[in-house]
């Protein structure tokens, strides 16, 4: 995969459709694929505030902890995706 133009591409999506959630999720993952873990986790907390209980941001934003050496931060991330995805399980 060619990560800046993924980048990139995910970015024309935002300027055209800025409230669009997964965008910034699909953002997030690019970034951090590039090592960009700042910036990637700013755009996965951005996908969930606009989307709400999405596990697969929280899992991503446990994997950008644990990349910035933080566990606790991570093991958080972990347990809140767990726990949305019981939730959503329950609902149906």
């Amino acid at each position: 995969m060619q990560w800046p133009q993924a980048e990139g591409e995910f970015r024309e999506v935002l300027r055209l459709q800025p409230n669009y959630g997964l965008a910034y999720f699909n953002l997030g993952i690019t970034l951090h694929r590039q090592g960009q873990l700042q910036a990637a986790k700013e755009a996965l907390e951005h996908a969930l505030s606009l989307v709400g209980d999405l596990p697969q941001a929280a899992v991503q934003l446990g994997r950008v902890a644990m990349d910035q050496k933080d566990v606790p931060e991570a093991e958080r991330r972990f347990k809140q995706a767990q726990e949305w995805q019981r939730s959503i399980e329950s609902r149906q």
